[in-house]
Order: C-alpha cells, then structure tokens, then sequence
C-alpha cells in the first residue's frame, strides 16, 4: 500500500527552479517510486551492479537531472536508498538521524526539489530543517494496493491487480 502520487509538469518544476542555480533533488523509495513504477510500467526494484534500487524513481530522477541541466541548473541526485536506514523519507527514527549534507559533499543547494509523497516532504524537513526552500514536486491522488511478481529483470507490478482510491473514496480509473 503508497500514496499513489504524479509527478508535476515539466514547466512547473521549472518554474520552482527558475530564480535558483543549485538544485539538489531528493528521491524516495517509497510511495513515489511505486506510483511511478505503476504509471510508467517500470520495475519496483532491480538490482544494477549488484545493488539493489528503487529503479522506478531513480529513472525519474534521472529523467529530471537531465531537463534541469539543459535548462543550466547545476544539479545533485541524492537516492534514498543511498541514505543508511532511511530507505523511506517519512519512517523517523528517534536514536538514528540523518543530516542530507552528509551525503552530498561540498554541493550547496539553493533548493531541495522532494520526490516522494507528502510524508516524505515532512520527513525532509524534519531532518533538514528550512534553511534551503524545500519543493515537493508530486501530486498525491489516493492509495495504492498492489500485487507484484518477482522477474529475472526486476520486480514489477500485476497491472491488472492494481486498485487506486482517492482520497475521497472513489476507484480512481488510469489508462496507462
């Protein structure tokens, strides 16, 4: 089960990013990447050089490095999944903290772009703090239920074992 959530427009990330240079963007493994795993039939998981990946969400990450750089941002990709016992941003951990600059070197944002869900977005900030602007760049539509099957590829969604629910109840019907 996720909050199934889209990611925004092209041109509404670039709005976010127009008056910044240093764009970090920070990218879960949780809901999002099995949102974007269902919308655009990518594996859940898949192992790449003998490592495990949130695949769905870093294609998408990558895909958004890639816009950003033409467009002459300087911009960093930080993966959940390369965050030690923070795979998902939203699960806390009273004992274990976690500061984002550990993991991004001498790169001085001057805005964080989340990709994940809302819950991850909080996360962020409660490990962060609001120094730097911090942008959530999905929609969250309802929840995930899911079905998925094991490959020599990767993990992948049962597409005809997916229900999506908004948040208002209703059986929410995407062509995909």
């Amino acid at each position: 089960m996720a909050i199934f959530s889209i990611v925004i427009e092209d041109n509404m990330i670039f709005e976010i990013t127009n008056n910044f240079r240093n764009v970090l963007i920070v990218a879960c493994g949780g809901c999002i990447n099995e949102s974007l795993a269902y919308t655009n039939k990518y594996p859940i998981f898949k192992t790449v050089n003998n490592k495990t990946k949130t695949y769905a969400v870093h294609l998408e990450a990558e895909r958004i490095y890639k816009i950003l750089v033409n467009k002459g941002h300087i911009v960093k990709v930080l993966e959940s999944s390369e965050i030690k016992h923070f795979e998902f941003l939203c699960i806390r951990n009273k004992i274990i903290k976690f500061d984002l600059y550990d993991y991004i070197g001498d790169f001085k944002p001057d805005i964080i772009l989340n990709l994940s869900c809302g819950a991850g977005t909080f996360g962020i900030v409660k490990s962060h703090g609001e120094s730097v602007p911090i942008k959530q760049i999905t929609e969250s539509i309802g929840m995930l239920s899911y079905v998925y099957e094991e490959t020599t590829d990767g993990q992948y969604m049962v597409h005809s074992k997916v229900k999506i629910i908004s948040f208002d109840g209703r059986v929410v019907e995407l062509k995909y």
